[in-house]
């Protein structure tokens, strides 16, 4: 089945069909979970004609314009954004769903907590839910998509040479051309996708990805927080008090922030507040001079918020993320362990909060 066709009938299929598993990747709604998602539904299909699978994107439709990459893979393909599901149609089609497959994280967000968890594929620390799902595979890895095609491939389903294009879009700019953060799954699919595409059209992919990635001129604040952003529920201590925190990965850095956004902490604070969290948790990653780089700041709601934050940095945090402070008035720090992306952040987070 050719991935325009399969995309432009899922919401057709969503109206008629009885039943299906819903597939969904996790709220930050990246590159990789969308991909994820989508590959793993038309996989599945493929494999099981007679039963369906639709994937669910887990964001709002008025969110993907924040999207460029996505919106450039889109095009690529002639998918049109209109043919996807997203939170917006969860109500009108959650009555037909008989599983729900997670793709790119392991623990449902809210949304999809009413449904059964059928299927995990993920990449993220294990939330140890689900241990019946069928298939359950959590592994380390610098794309989940890199383990939706590996699952797929050792059931038999083919690849071809327009699902490779598709397969290869989060595996390159999450890895940088698997230059970073690979691992040796990443390289051995690569390697069976090196056998459908040509070295210079993968490169010449990943600079037009990369080029949507980081470009966020004309974004509101706003905007570029929710575009990748996650929530989380982390403990306190022994005395089940518990914390809504919220991660948003950005891709300038803080100094480029607040010289294009003057109000920058002032829209911190209103989208801790919009989104009722206690504490808010910016993380940042760019090259400059060819070294990459990590920063990471936060506001909080409230002093009592702030000062656990602050015990958390003390306990062990600063010391395994190696933070430097940069602007001490408004909490970012300079992160110079920056193999620390916001996988080995927010457990990091998690575990220090829970000390005290």
């Amino acid at each position: 089945m050719k991935l325009k066709a399969f995309v432009q009938s899922i919401r057709e299929t969503a109206k008629k069909v009885k039943s299906y598993q819903l597939i969904c990747g996790n709220q930050s709604g990246d590159l990789d979970s969308v991909i994820s998602s989508i590959s793993y539904a038309l996989f599945a299909d493929i494999h099981d004609p007679l039963n369906h699978h639709i994937p669910v994107l887990n964001f709002y439709k008025s969110d993907i314009s924040s999207r460029k990459d996505l919106l450039l893979v889109l095009s690529q393909f002639e998918i049109h954004r209109d043919s996807l599901l997203y939170l917006d149609d969860l109500p009108s089609i959650s009555s037909g769903v008989q599983g729900l497959v997670l793709v790119d994280h392991n623990k449902p967000t809210s949304n999809f907590n009413e449904f059964q968890i059928t299927g995990i594929i993920d990449h993220h620390e294990d939330e140890h839910l689900a241990p019946d799902a069928n298939p359950r595979i959590i592994q380390r890895c610098g794309s989940c998509s890199t383990l939706v095609a590996q699952y797929w491939t050792s059931q038999g389903v083919l690849l071809t040479n327009e699902l490779v294009k598709f397969l290869l879009a989060p595996l390159i700019i999450d890895t940088s051309c698997l230059k970073h953060r690979a691992e040796e799954p990443d390289f051995v699919m690569f390697k069976e996708y090196q056998k459908f595409i040509d070295p210079l059209e993968i490169n010449s992919w990943f600079e037009e990805l990369q080029s949507a990635k980081f470009d966020i001129t004309g974004l509101s604040m706003h905007q570029i927080f929710a575009k990748d952003y996650k929530l989380f529920e982390f403990g306190v201590g022994t005395d089940n008090v518990l914390k809504l925190v919220g991660i948003s990965s950005i891709v300038k850095p803080y100094k480029w922030l607040v010289e294009n956004y003057s109000d920058f902490k002032d829209q911190m604070d209103a989208y801790l507040k919009q989104q009722g969290l206690d504490i808010f948790v910016f993380m940042t990653s760019f090259e400059k001079d060819g070294e990459f780089n990590r920063e990471l700041g936060y506001v909080t709601k409230d002093e009592a918020s702030n000062t656990l934050m602050r015990l958390a940095l003390d306990q062990n945090l600063r010391a395994e993320l190696e933070l430097d402070p940069i602007d001490n008035t408004h909490n970012v720090y300079r992160q110079l362990n920056v193999a620390a992306s916001r996988k080995q952040v927010a457990p990091a987070i998690k575990r220090a909060l829970e000390r005290l």
